[in-house]
């Protein structure tokens, strides 16, 4: 729930010199009722004082006059001191920020860099932080992918008129074709390999890639029976479904038993066929 009142809805509206002169006028309204609050409550300590010994009652409005009037000239002193001199005279211990504004500065500057911009600091937070995550969760909002989509869409003719095709033409000739016929994709492809078979870090792939295999069976049963019927002409109908059926169910079988036992055979073999390809690349 919104806490800005009809003022700030209506400022925020105006150019920024009508907005300074509306905040100079607010700050001045709140100066002016603080001190009729400070001179109320120091008449009303005076009249306590002067006929407390007549009406003894005045004891109790007297102690509240007394904490008002003490307690705000207390926070005045205080939030004066910290900027300026009091009255412009020059009290020990006033104008602390003016007086010290470097060293507070320094204080400050190395606060933040010690506490903040540490890099090991720096580091665990960003290990931490799942950004193809954020990002992810972001784009699943329909209302944030349709604006990226329409800032891209709207961005991209312009952007395309801007770029002058023979200045493309000779950084492609200079620049990308070189290293692309210097590039060796075989070795590339080999490291990105060799990075995944360490640690095992192919397995959820092959986890997945087994899944797929699993559906794909399931979904297209059907089919593997046409096949198989056109396959084998000369076999019933119902015989054809029969060992297409067994066969499926023997697959969709094999492929549990592999994503569940994590030193499989067939997953043994898949790794050192994986670690010949990387070899050979």
């Amino acid at each position: 729930m919104s806490c800005r009142t009809r003022d700030d809805r209506s400022v925020s509206h105006t150019s920024p010199a009508t907005q300074e002169h509306h905040k100079a006028l607010r700050l001045t309204r709140m100066r002016w009722a603080a001190t009729c609050l400070l001179a109320g409550t120091f008449v009303l300590l005076l009249v306590c004082v002067l006929y407390q010994k007549e009406y003894p009652w005045l004891a109790w409005l007297r102690s509240f006059a007394e904490a008002g009037t003490v307690g705000a000239i207390a926070d005045w002193y205080a939030v004066v001191a910290l900027f300026r001199h009091p009255f412009g005279l020059p009290i020990p211990h006033t104008a602390i920020i003016p007086r010290n504004q470097q060293r507070i500065a320094d204080s400050l500057g190395n606060f933040v860099e010690e506490n903040f911009l540490a890099p090991d600091l720096i580091t665990a937070r960003l290990k931490n932080h799942n950004a193809a995550k954020a990002l992810s969760q972001w784009l699943a909002d329909k209302a944030n992918s349709e604006t990226l989509a329409d800032a891209i869409v709207e961005s991209l003719p312009g952007l395309l008129n801007a770029i002058d095709e023979e200045e493309v033409a000779r950084f492609f000739d200079r620049i990308v074709i070189p290293r692309l016929r210097t590039l060796d994709v075989s070795r590339a492809a080999g490291h990105v390999l060799q990075i995944l078979a360490e640690a095992d870090r192919h397995q959820p792939l092959v986890d997945r890639g087994l899944s797929a295999l699993e559906q794909w069976l399931i979904k297209n049963s059907g089919l593997l029976k046409a096949k198989f019927s056109e396959a084998s002409r000369y076999t019933p109908a119902r015989f054809d479904a029969y060992i297409v059926d067994r066969f499926v169910e023997g697959l969709v079988t094999l492929v549990h038993e592999v994503v569940d036992n994590q030193d499989h055979a067939l997953r043994r073999q898949f790794d050192g066929a994986l670690q010949d390809l990387v070899v050979q690349l």
